[in-house]
C-alpha cells in the first residue's frame, strides 16, 4: 500500500503511540511545516472513515440529523444503518422504529443490514487496519481487533458525523496490557479479559486506549482477539487495539479486502501504564452479579451456584470460534433438565458457517435453543430474557442488574466453555468438571 508523505512522517515517529499516530494522520489541521502531530491530551478535528447506528440509537440519530437540517449524508458509502438489537421486531414499537431506519436508508442510499450484530458485520465486511470508525454503540471498541481506532459516541455526535464526516476527539493516553506465555486449555480469551477487569476495574482505563500485546495475544485468532477489544470497553476504554499482523492480513484476504494501513506504537512512545499478565497463570474466571469488574477465579465458587438459564452470543462471544467451543463441550451430552440454554450466533455469516460445520445440529441435539442471528438477550429486549429470581451464566459483556430482564435476576459472566459446562451440570461449573 502506497503511503502519503503525511503517513510516512507519522508512521516512522518512534515517539508516538498507536492512537497518537492514527489521530495525527486523521487530523484535519495542517501547519506550514506539514502534518500536525498530536499527543495525548490534545484535541483534534478528525476525518471519520466509517460510521453507523443500530436500532436502539439509530432512530434518535436520524431525528437529530433531520433537526440539523441534514439533507444528504457526507458519504452514503461510509454510513451503515444496522438493525440487530431487536430483530425480528418483538413489538409494534420496534417494528415502527425499524421502518424509520429503512426509510432513511432508502432516501439516503446508504448501507443497511438486518440481522447480524453491527460490530461483527463491520468486522466481516468493512473494517481494515488504519481506519477511524465511530459508531452509536459503546462496544465499537470491538473493531480494534483489526488494527482500527474504533470508538462509540452518543447520538448527537454520530448525527453530526452523518452530516459532516468529521468529529472532534481528545487524544487518549495509553495503557498497555502485555499478555505473555501460553494459555492452558482451560483458559480462554474471555478469561484473560476478566483477569484484566479484575486488575483495572470498570473505570481503570477511563478515556484511554488499551493496547493488547504479548506472545499470548499474537497467538490468538481474530475471534479471540475481538473478545479482548470488546471487553476493554468494560474497563472504561475510549478505544482498544491489537496491532495488525499476518493473521489480520489473512482474515482480510479471505474476505477479499485490502490490507489497510498497519500502525503500531513507536518504541519510545509514552505509555501511561503497563500491565503484565502471565497467560500461564490465567485460570477460568467469572464475573459475579452486579458488574463485569466483580471478577474472580471460578474455582472460588466451588460449584455451589445453581443455574436456571445459560446464554451464549452477543458481540462478545457469538463468533464461530465460540460456537465451536460450545459444541465441543456439548457433543454427545444434554443440557440438564430444568435449565434453558440459548445460543445466538452474532452474524448471518457465523450462522451459515456453523450450520455447514454441523455445529447447529449438535446444539439442537443437546437441547439448546438456537435463535436467529443478532445481539440476543444482551440489551434486555428479546431472545431469552430472565424472570424474577432466575440465575444465568452469560457469555456476554455485561451483568448489571436488569441487563437481561428482571432486576431481581442474577447474571454471572463467563467464557462460552464455562457456559456450556454449566448448562450440562445445572450449576456454575468448569469445563474440566464435565464427564468425558
Amino acid at each position: 500500500m502506497v503511503k502519503s508523505d503525511k503517513e510516512r512522517s507519522v508512521l516512522y515517529d518512534s515517539g508516538l503511540t498507536f492512537s497518537e499516530k492514527i489521530l495525527s494522520i486523521k487530523n484535519l489541521a495542517e501547519s506550514s511545516q506539514g502534518p500536525n502531530k498530536v499527543h495525548a491530551g490534545d484535541f483534534v478535528i478528525a476525518s471519520v472513515d466509517f460510521t453507523y447506528a443500530h436500532d436502539v440509537q439509530g432512530p434518535l440519530v436520524i431525528k437529530i440529523f433531520n433537526e440539523l437540517k441534514g439533507m444528504k449524508l457526507f458519504d452514503s458509502s461510509k454510513v451503515l444503518i444496522n438493525i440487530d438489537h431487536d430483530f425480528p421486531a418483538s413489538s409494534e414499537r420496534s417494528a415502527d422504529l425499524h421502518n424509520i431506519m429503512r426509510q432513511f436508508a432508502r432516501q439516503q442510499g446508504c448501507l443497511i443490514q438486518e440481522g447480524s450484530n453491527c460490530h461483527q458485520y463491520i468486522l466481516e465486511n468493512i473494517a481494515k487496519p488504519g481506519m477511524l470508525i465511530v459508531g452509536a454503540d459503546s462496544h465499537t471498541t470491538t473493531l480494534g481487533s483489526l488494527g482500527t481506532f474504533a470508538t462509540g459516541m452518543g447520538s448527537s455526535d454520530v448525527a453530526s458525523i452523518f452530516l459532516s464526516g468529521k468529529t472532534w476527539l481528545k487524544v487518549p493516553k495509553t495503557i498497555r496490557i502485555n499478555v505473555d506465555s501460553i494459555l492452558h486449555s482451560g483458559a480462554k480469551a474471555k478469561d484473560v479479559a476478566l483477569q484484566a477487569l479484575r486488575i483495572l476495574g470498570t473505570d481503570g482505563a477511563n478515556y484511554m486506549t488499551i493496547e493488547w500485546t504479548g506472545s499470548a495475544v499474537t497467538a490468538m485468532s481474530i475471534d479471540s482477539r475481538t473478545t479482548l477489544t470488546n471487553l476493554a470497553l468494560e474497563m472504561g476504554a475510549k478505544n482498544s487495539v491489537i496491532f495488525a499482523d499476518e493473521k489480520t492480513d489473512a482474515f482480510l484476504l479471505e474476505r477479499h479486502r485490502e490490507r489497510g494501513l498497519h500502525i503500531t506504537s513507536g518504541k519510545d512512545a509514552e505509555i501511561y501504564k503497563n500491565i503484565y499478565i502471565d497467560a500461564d497463570e490465567v485460570v477460568p474466571m467469572v464475573a459475579m452479579p452486579g458488574s463485569p469488574g466483580n471478577a474472580a477465579p471460578l474455582s472460588e465458587l466451588n460449584g455451589t451456584v445453581p443455574v436456571d438459564v445459560v446464554l451464549v452470543g452477543t458481540c462478545t462471544n457469538g463468533r464461530l470460534e465460540d460456537l465451536r467451543s460450545v459444541a465441543k463441550v456439548l457433543k454427545g451430552k444434554k443440557v440438564k433438565q430444568g435449565v434453558r440454554m440459548i445460543v445466538t450466533p452474532n452474524s448471518i455469516d457465523v450462522f451459515k458457517k456453523a450450520e455447514r460445520e454441523g455445529i447447529i445440529s449438535i446444539l439442537y441435539e443437546s437441547g439448546v435453543v438456537v435463535t436467529s442471528p443478532g445481539c440476543g438477550a444482551c440489551a434486555g429486549l428479546s431472545k431469552g430474557l430472565l424472570g424474577k429470581g432466575e440465575v444465568a451464566v452469560f457469555a456476554g459483556p455485561r451483568n448489571f442488574p436488569g441487563r437481561l430482564g428482571s432486576l431481581d435476576s442474577k447474571v454471572y459472566l463467563a467464557s462460552p466453555e464455562t457456559a456450556a459446562a454449566s448448562a450440562i451440570e445445572g450449576r456454575l461449573a468448569q469445563f474440566s468438571e464435565v464427564p468425558r
